[in-house]
């Protein structure tokens, strides 16, 4: 699952953080109800709507809020307008991993760790309101492109083909051209300009969030769990 801006960015960054586990859910009431079923000072309350954090959540989807101080040793329950739509419908998949920017290299290398026990490979762009993000297709190319180099023997679909042709043509202007997506502008107008900055970054993590019965861990790029 892909959603550079902002869901795979904060996941990967809470979860090199510290953070235990983190839990999606799709919605706000789901969330506030699932927090109740723990010791409150385990968990976290945290994500967005319209960009910006709910009334009586601890954290909202700025990854630069997920330091070690405030998230190492918390489960995190997570809900966004996007990412955690998709996570949500994909909870019953045998694998789920979250790849941005920031772990695109951790991913693939990941991914072809264990290519031998799958036959293909689904790269879910999570977009924005159910519309094409151009920041999410630039980032499933920039996956597919190092897949390739791992991966002699990978088929395309037309539709990987293009992702990656997109990411091979403006791979060094990246930042430049997320900056200028619909997303972007709209976070830019609410004041998280850095974000868009921090998501952008290539490889900033060697960690790979999985999702497992529901629950997102962590994995190193040669898919081991990282203790906690």
């Amino acid at each position: 699952m892909i959603d550079v801006l902002r869901a795979s960015t904060t996941i990967c960054a809470a979860l090199a953080a510290g953070a235990e586990a983190i839990i999606p859910v799709a919605e706000l009431e789901e969330a506030l109800r699932l927090a109740r079923q723990f010791e409150r000072s385990t968990v976290l309350l945290a994500g967005e709507r319209k960009g910006e954090k709910p009334e009586g959540f601890d954290l909202g989807n700025s990854p630069l809020e997920y330091t070690s101080e405030v998230v190492a040793g918390k489960r995190i329950i997570f809900t966004t307008t996007n990412g955690t739509q998709v996570l949500h419908r994909l909870r019953f998949a045998p694998s789920v991993l979250v790849a941005g920017f920031v772990n695109v290299s951790a991913t693939a290398t990941a991914i072809a760790a264990g290519a031998s026990q799958y036959a293909e490979l689904h790269l879910c762009c999570a977009g924005t309101t159910g519309m094409l993000a151009l920041e999410d297709a630039l980032a499933a190319g920039a996956l597919i492109d190092r897949l390739q180099s791992l991966l002699p023997q990978l088929t395309l679909t037309d539709a990987s083909r293009a992702v990656l042709w997109l990411y091979q043509y403006n791979a060094d202007r990246l930042a430049d051209i997320v900056r200028t997506t619909d997303h972007a502008r709209r976070l830019q107008s609410l004041g998280f300009c850095d974000d868009i900055a921090f998501a952008t970054q290539l490889d900033t993590f060697a960690i790979v969030p999985v999702m497992d019965q529901h629950i997102i861990r962590r994995i190193d790029k040669n898919n081991q769990e990282i203790e906690r």
